[in-house]
């Protein structure tokens, strides 16, 4: 004892910390000593209050963490990881300034053998300062933290450092003297960035991702009295900790991090340019396809367009209308599906078009009798109760116009490109993957990444863009795409999938579309998987029950689309969407859109119902429920002048 006692009077000499050690040592009262294991790798909260969490000095491991960000993030890495023998301590102590650390650092840090140390401490000693204590310069933290650290890494010569930031919120105290606050603390907050860098620690900012928060909630939302956090902020500090940590744990950033980061690779290596952003595109691309949407094949090499009508005098001679069937053969099998498109009149040539799938054939767009009836199966439901035995009959036309707005696109000088999903694939149980294009693949049905329904949806949405190269009437540079409901689904995965696209417009599309699964609100994955088992690849099933724990969400769909415009359309009563699960995710991507040097996402708390949010990211929530209405259109077309200069 005597020997150890020496060597950190030596160690501490001329510091601040010189003082606190007594002919008596170190004070050993923080916790009880629990062996390093043999195997795995420790990991030590060192700090005050925060990381104390109100902990028990016992073995009980219901209360040793404590009830803060430190019991959060070992919870979640020892149910997520059990096969790593990870061993976590919990050592802080309420009231701790950075002179405290060193009283007991020799029982509760040296003695513990941690292989990775967490620090977070310099609040106490800021607010030491602010009070008057001389002793507790900025310059004196400087140096004993130093000296602390020195110490650390000669006797622990391994130790991977993590070195957090102090923070703050303007309430109670600290916002009757914020300007002083943040003056004193920024010196301390800045001192912990140098030093993480000059020992090579891992830093983690956390004041950066508690000033983020304040656009999501109040301060007094995170921090209950400006420096302690409330379990939000915990939560919040977990899930920043683990974004910064987890790389270095050795840990998949992507299992590790609460919230996946688009723009992190597979190994952890954070992206710093967007010259990186193709290869990095390409691991998201990898991710979505084999774990969500399902392997679709190339572009046919045997494909044809055939032109069966050309009428220039449509719709009272305000549009031309086109009708191509798209056969496209493969070894012996064939199949075929019919594009029905409308090309206003009276502006210059060529026109830019939107283009999207329909629910009940391309008779039931609009009423005019110039549309070929569908051949394949339709539905004869409340909605659409025009179908018999299956067949289309002359009931069918127009049934679906309210949700088409055909002559107002016509009108905006867009032309508008539509196509039947039964004629495509089917959307039955009964009839999964033996109809339309995925007769023509049955191959790539035996595989867990199978051509889902979903993915031959979004594929044959780009074969209609392979024929639209063709038409010289049509702005093939600015093509979008739209869906609603089940087909916003396989617009965004066209969109991301076809980079031709120019633009992405959803409505509604909810879970396995716009919305955050992790939010678990409304539909989940479960019931995707069940109710609709054709719509997502096999590989997809795995994660039943397991929405907040994905190693990936709707947001790395939404970075494949960037940074093309792409919009987000929802409904106040259509719950089961979750319309702020779908807010989200435009948040989620705004960071990625604002990387590759858009504006991304200009909204910042959910906004008022009919008041869009446009920007490189658009989005609104209307009244209403599950539909597609004059109000979703305008802002479709408005936002579409925005981006294609009408």
């Amino acid at each position: 004892m005597k020997d150890r006692r020496d060597f950190l009077r030596s160690a501490v000499a001329g510091t601040a910390l010189t003082a606190l050690f007594s002919e008596n040592g170190f004070a050993e009262t923080a916790g009880t000593h629990i062996s390093k294991p043999a195997d795995g790798i420790t990991i030590l909260f060192q700090g005050d209050s925060i990381t104390d969490g109100n902990r028990t000095r016992n073995t009980d491991w219901n209360h040793v963490m404590g009830h803060g960000f430190a019991y959060i993030i070992a919870s979640k890495l020892w149910y997520d990881y059990p096969e790593k023998g990870l061993h976590f301590l919990n050592r802080g102590v309420s009231g701790n300034r950075i002179t405290h650390l060193a009283e007991r650092w020799q029982t509760d840090t040296i003695e513990m053998q941690p292989d990775f140390l967490n620090i977070l401490v310099g609040i106490n000693d800021t607010e030491a300062a602010i009070k008057g204590d001389t002793s507790c310069t900025p310059e004196q933290f400087e140096k004993d933290y130093r000296t602390l650290l020195k110490l650390t890494k000669e006797k622990l010569p391994k130790v991977k450092l993590i070195l957090c930031e102090p923070f703050i919120l303007p309430v109670g105290r600290v916002k009757e003297k914020l300007e002083t606050y943040r003056s004193e603390l920024e010196k301390r907050q800045s001192i912990v960035k140098k030093l993480s860098e000059e020992f090579g620690a891992v830093h983690v900012p956390f004041q950066s991702a508690f000033d983020a928060a304040l656009s999501r909630a109040p301060a007094d939302y995170w921090i209950w009295d400006g420096i302690h956090p409330m379990p939000a902020g915990h939560e919040l500090m977990a899930r920043f900790w683990l974004e910064k940590v987890g790389p270095a744990l050795g840990l998949s950033p992507q299992a590790a991090t609460a919230f996946p980061d688009p723009l992190l690779f597979n190994n952890g290596q954070k992206l710093t340019s967007a010259k990186q952003w193709p290869a990095r595109r390409e691991e998201i691309l990898q991710i979505m396809t084999t774990e969500m949407y399902g392997t679709s094949p190339g572009k046919p090499k045997n494909m044809r367009f055939e032109v069966f009508d050309n009428d220039r005098k449509a719709l009272g001679g305000k549009a031309t209308r086109k009708q191509v069937t798209i056969h496209i053969k493969e070894k012996d099998r064939e199949a075929s599906f019919d594009l029905l498109i409308y090309i206003p009149n009276k502006v210059k040539h060529p026109v830019p078009a939107i283009m999207g799938i329909n629910f009940v054939g391309n008779q039931a767009v609009i009423a005019d009798p110039g549309i070929k009836l569908t051949r394949a199966w339709v539905e004869n439901s409340k909605m659409f109760p025009c179908g018999k035995d299956g067949k289309a009959t002359e009931g069918c036309r127009g049934v679906n116009a309210s949700q088409w707005a055909v002559e107002e696109i016509l009108d905006q000088g867009y032309a508008l490109v539509t196509m039947y999903r039964e004629e495509i694939a089917s959307d039955r149980k009964e009839e999964m993957f033996k109809t339309g294009v995925h007769a023509l693949y049955p191959e790539y049905q035996d595989r867990e990444d199978n051509f889902s329904t979903m993915a031959a949806w979004a594929w044959a949405l780009s074969r209609g863009m392979d024929y639209l190269e063709t038409d010289k009437d049509i702005d093939r540079k600015k093509v979008a795409v739209f869906g609603f409901s089940r087909l916003g689904k396989a617009a965004l995965w066209a969109g991301a999938t076809d980079q031709r696209f120019a633009m992405v417009l959803s409505n509604e599309s909810g879970a396995g579309g716009g919305k955050q699964f992790r939010r678990h609100i409304g539909e989940d994955i479960q019931r995707l998987c069940t109710v609709f088992p054709h719509w997502y690849a096999k590989s997809f099933r795995k994660y039943m029950g397991k929405d907040k724990e994905l190693p990936f969400d709707q947001h790395f769909v939404m970075a494949l689309i960037a940074p093309r415009p792409v919009y987000l359309a929802t409904a106040e009563e259509d719950r089961n969407a979750d319309p702020r699960g779908e807010f989200e995710t435009a948040k989620a991507s705004d960071a990625t859109y604002k990387f590759l040097g858009t504006k991304g996402f200009e909204g910042t708390t959910f906004p008022a119902l009919n008041q869009p949010v446009y920007g490189q990211i658009g989005f609104h929530i209307r009244p209403g429920g599950h539909d597609v209405t004059n109000f979703d259109w305008i802002q479709f077309l408005n936002f579409s002048n925005l981006h294609f200069g009408k």
